[in-house]
């Protein structure tokens, strides 16, 4: 059976299982988990390059419609990322295990027409027959590039299943059913034809590249486990990616041998925990309802817990454990005790297990930091915060929830709070903006969450398509806004460039023919300045250009000898011809350059006869870098210079509803103190807090020049909002107008549990010196 554009997998062999003894399964069982762990990171490196990848494609774009096509395909495979990756390893593990239970399916060879393609080729459009050759192309060279690892490993996996045939469109691990694999998960992807064969040539380059490195690592365990051990020698001859390097590196120091192994290091961070919390409450910190030394009170079951936060889940508060208490909080243990009629007369009559008590404990003070991480805005820490109950329920039930970063729960957690980071309070609550569509998820938890993480696995990836969506509005924008900044800061560095030059020419001459300053300072200087931005340096008209200036000034200089009378009669048509071509290039006025040559005629004459005392001479005065628009440039170059500025760089995307304030010169010495050195030291990207009119707004730092020592930052959206240099920025640090959020990169949840881990070590170790 074949789609409409890739041979498919035939799902239609036999359904007789395959029953492997005991040592086998386990052989296979060991196997697959080697391919789960080695082959998900090749696919992650993949995406990693991605966006580098169709970014400098982008900056080359030809047109503006192909620059955009690079942004979508970017922002859509953002979109899909997540999904592709999961799924990938899902379809994996479904073929492998499939491949163990009903045996190798061996595909007959696709039936070839006159040309040696497919027949069904012939009914393929273009973009899909070049979409199959680049896939076909692709399984081709892994096969070649791994035959020897691929016909030991077919052998191997023979030898389990009693000698059925295993090739290498059979083999679950082969380049046929990997890439197959891949493209089945990238063909829906709304992604133009040429992003398509980019993918494909990232996936051959940090996929299938590194494929030797798992079949090594197969063989070897293959051998070590006595299937066929004499088959290929013992070594690993193919290189290992890097990130499987880097993890091997870390595993190194903290070595984990199998998957119980795995599970012992996630519960060991909720040891730690407890621990931590068993070591304060000895100092006299027993909590309410905690277990109590030495007593033989009942402890409530953990589902009869679980069933009362349920019921508290939908009263919509905030609960915190027992110490700093605010305004819509109520203490936890408290409430606990009084819902689960834990306690008569003033006395306890049940009491909560360690390992519950402790929990509670951990997820109280986790969001207690969560709310005071002065990274989220207020608003979105109340509606976290509502999310306190169902986070505990979670961690009462699987311990992992403390370890595990790609726990959907904390994923959910870190994701809201990545979009939050930017946004500022602008009275939107509407259904369709980033606070509507966080209140609504939070809700929907609030009214639907039992104890099925799966419902946070769903709410995140419907998250991630709305917040990827906004990105990429936003990154347009934002990239829109940058490139007019830095075509402003080319052209500023280019009429400072040729303003330099003529200056150089003119600075070793005491005075010159008003009439040529004129010519150079009005028109030969925008002439050059055209040049500057649409060939370069490096052109040839740019050294024309200097050529016809340098002549130019040559030709006014008194002749005294014979030879140089005959030499400038010779060279001055050229040069009338080449200042005519060049001026009439920035459409210079033209009654104005008649009566400019005619002046330059009588110098010349007057040249001819070695005197120019009868012309009106002026003082070599430096030139200066005007912008377009300044006194003394004609309208005409003015628009001409204008128009070749937009084709370089794009029009300015400030949104009329923006506020954009003008850089302020600050006339004082600048203070080199702290506030400076954070200036210096902040990244592109970097999201910071200003106070205007007692009003707070997060804006981003999108760009900032080396040159002109200007910084330019935009808002949640890409717009542009406020340019300043770098000292205004440093005073405005230092008056506590405007401040830096720092590590609003790092997940939420690590922020919060580095910060609790951090301050429980600080309260022991002052209870141990106390």
């Amino acid at each position: 059976m074949q789609h409409n554009n890739i041979v498919s997998f035939d799902k239609t062999a036999t359904s007789q299982r395959i029953a492997l003894s005991e040592k086998s399964s386990q052989t296979v069982n060991k196997c697959r988990l080697l391919v789960v762990k080695m082959l998900p990171p090749l696919i992650t490196s993949l995406f990693e390059k991605l966006d580098d990848s169709l970014f400098e494609l982008s900056e080359k774009s030809e047109s503006d419609v192909q620059q955009a096509s690079y942004f979508d395909a970017m922002r859509e495979l953002r979109k899909e990322r997540a999904h592709i990756e999961k799924q990938f390893k899902k379809k994996i593990c479904i073929e492998y295990d499939r491949f163990w239970s009903h045996g190798p399916d061996n595909r007959e060879a696709d039936k070839q027409d006159n040309d040696g393609l497919p027949a069904v080729l012939s009914l393929l459009e273009e973009d899909a027959l070049e979409e199959f050759l680049a896939l076909t192309n692709l399984v081709s060279k892994g096969e070649n590039r791994y035959q020897r690892e691929l016909e030991a490993l077919n052998e191997r996996f023979s030898h389990i299943i009693d000698g059925a045939e295993v090739t290498h469109q059979s083999n679950p691990v082969s380049p046929y059913i990997i890439s197959n694999q891949f493209h089945e998960l990238l063909h829906p992807v709304l992604v133009d034809l040429p992003v398509k064969l980019v993918i494909y040539k990232l996936f051959d380059k940090f996929v299938m590249h590194y494929m030797g490195s798992i079949y090594d690592e197969l063989n070897l365990l293959l051998g070590k486990q006595g299937v066929l051990p004499k088959l290929t020698p013992k070594v690993r001859r193919n290189p290992v990616a890097p990130a499987i390097r880097k993890e091997r590196h870390a595993q190194s120091a903290h070595p984990v041998t199998d998957q119980s192994a795995d599970i012992e290091t996630q519960a060991e961070v909720f040891n730690t925990i407890q621990s931590l919390l068993g070591q304060r409450d000895t100092g006299g910190m027993v909590a309410l309802g905690a277990p109590i030394s030495g007593a033989t009170l009942p402890a409530v079951e953990t589902v009869e817990l679980l069933n009362t936060l349920s019921s508290l889940q939908t009263t919509n508060i905030t609960l915190v454990a027992h110490v700093q208490l605010g305004k819509g909080q109520q203490n936890l243990r408290q409430t606990l005790v009084n819902t689960l009629q834990m306690e008569s007369n003033g006395e306890l009559n049940k009491t909560l297990s360690k390992a519950d008590s402790d929990t509670i404990d951990a997820v109280s003070m986790l969001f207690r930091y969560i709310l005071d991480d002065r990274n989220l805005p207020d608003p979105m820490k109340a509606l976290i915060g509502r999310l306190q109950i169902p986070m505990l329920k979670i961690a009462l039930a699987d311990k992992s929830f403390f370890s595990k970063k790609v726990h959907p729960a904390r994923q959910l957690l870190n994701s809201v709070a990545r979009a939050a980071v930017g946004w500022s309070d602008d009275g939107d609550r509407s259904s369709q903006s980033l606070y509507g569509v966080v209140e609504g998820m939070v809700k929907r938890i609030l009214d639907e969450f039992e104890q099925d993480a799966g419902l946070f696995d769903q709410l995140n990836e419907e998250f991630s398509t709305f917040f990827a969506r906004e990105e990429r509005g936003a990154e347009v924008a934002e990239e829109r806004t940058n490139q007019v900044v830095r075509g402003k800061e080319q052209l500023k560095i280019a009429k400072i460039l040729v303003s330099n030059i003529i200056n150089s020419r003119l600075g070793v001459r005491r005075q010159v023919p008003e009439v040529v300053h004129t010519l150079l300072s009005d028109g030969w200087k925008d002439m050059l300045l055209l040049i500057h931005l649409r060939q370069g340096v490096e052109s040839d008209a740019w050294a024309r250009g200097l050529e016809v200036m340098d002549t130019l000034l040559w030709s006014i200089e008194p002749k005294s000898e014979s030879a140089e009378r005959k030499e400038l009669l010779t060279k001055i048509p050229n040069l009338l011809h080449a200042l005519r071509e060049g001026l009439t290039e920035i459409s210079y006025d033209q009654h104005k350059m008649a009566r400019q040559f005619k002046e330059l005629q009588r110098c010349h004459i007057l040249c001819m006869k070695g005197r120019m005392e009868t012309v009106k001479m002026v003082a070599t005065e430096p030139v200066e870098g005007m912008a377009p628009g300044d006194r003394t440039q004609s309208p005409q170059s003015d628009h001409l210079i204008r128009n070749t500025a937009e084709e370089i760089v794009l029009d300015s995307s400030i949104s009329p509803h923006s506020r954009e304030v003008d850089a302020t010169i600050d006339l004082q010495p600048p203070q080199h103190d702290e506030f400076h050195d954070h200036v210096n030291a902040i990244k592109v990207g970097t999201w910071i807090e200003i106070t205007e009119d007692n009003e707070k707004i997060r804006i981003k730092l999108s760009w900032k020049s080396n040159v002109t020592d200007t910084f330019i930052f935009v808002n949640r959206k890409g717009a542009k909002v406020k340019e300043m240099t770098a000292e205004t920025f440093a005073t405005m640090l230092r008056a506590r107008e405007a401040s830096i959020l720092k590590d609003a990169g790092e997940p939420l949840m690590d922020r919060a549990l580095n910060a609790m881990m951090a301050a429980l070590k600080k309260t022991v170790m002052s209870t141990a010196t106390g």
